[in-house]
């Protein structure tokens, strides 16, 4: 009989860092025995594992380097459960905190008014989604360049539908699938777009799984610059603009901004790291 505490021994003899990794092998056996909560795998560690061949199969492609959120399909973010696969980057703790940055600041915009939402190079989806739960959104708006992404994001539209407003989803580069949509009038733009300029800053598990192309800019901040004057062509006033930024764009997206708009609200912050993480604007049309 293989139970689940035999198991996890046996794992962890095999790990390199066993104080830092053997969290993945919980959440392994948590996964395989199906159960719901961490706590479980203490008060049923002498079950039987329910398949100790997909138990070993999913621990091995870990032991290869696969993120464990890919293998089990599930990514933490906020306090939800979003399905990830590798056609879109893992969530993370820094974007938890551009989340949260912009869900504050548009309560003191906004209030409890009825808003629109564009996310913009969505991914999973995770960062509008929590906005629109989150706020009294009327519409939220999901655009990505990759198709692949589209349908992640579209799974976690469809789990969390109950909690959701009418949501589209629209393929393009940045704001220009909707900007010549007359639907669509958002009053909170969110995005992450691609930001590293430095593959080698990347750890290797990072650039041997996630998607390159919502990770990497060959062309800098031409994404950014691109949301930035986009945004402007809408009719609101006023609307929040929010990107995720790295220590990387900063220097540059600074200097476009006092350039392009210096007459515009704008706020930088770090993350709990210490790095540049968030660019909040507030566009306007007023002089």
């Amino acid at each position: 009989m293989n139970t689940v505490f035999e198991v996890y021994k046996k794992a962890c003899q095999k790990l390199e860092n066993i104080q830092k990794d053997e969290i993945n092998v919980r959440i392994l056996l948590c996964y395989v025995n199906k159960y719901s909560e961490m706590s479980e795998f203490y008060l049923k560690k002498d079950q039987e594992v329910r398949s100790i061949d997909l138990f070993n199969e999913l621990f091995g492609r870990y032991l290869k380097g696969e993120p464990i959120q890919y293998i089990t399909n599930e990514a933490y973010f906020l306090g939800d459960i979003f399905y990830v696969d590798n056609r879109v980057l893992i969530p993370r703790m820094e974007s938890e905190e551009v989340a949260t940055y912009a869900i504050n600041k548009a309560i003191e915009l906004f209030g409890n008014s009825e808003v629109e939402i564009a996310d913009i190079c969505t991914g999973s989806g995770c960062l509008g989604i929590e906005l629109a739960k989150h706020l009294n959104c009327k519409r939220l708006f999901l655009t990505d360049l990759s198709l692949d992404a589209l349908e992640v994001a579209r799974i976690n539209c469809e789990k969390f539908m109950n909690q959701l407003p009418k949501y589209n989803l629209r393929n393009g580069d940045g704001l220009s699938p909707l900007y010549f949509e007359k639907k669509c009038s958002p009053n909170i733009i969110i995005a992450n777009p691609p930001y590293i300029i430095d593959k080698n800053a990347v750890d290797k598990s990072v650039l041997n799984n996630e998607p390159h192309l919502a990770l990497f800019t060959d062309d800098n901040i031409k994404i950014y610059k691109d949301i930035i004057c986009d945004a402007s062509k809408f009719d609101n006033d006023p609307i929040l603009l929010v990107l995720e930024i790295s220590d990387e764009i900063y220097p540059l997206l600074k200097e476009f901004i006092n350039t392009y708009c210096p007459m515009w609200k704008v706020e930088y912050i770090k993350d709990i790291n210490n790095k540049w993480r968030i660019a909040s604007i507030i566009v306007t049309k007023k002089k």
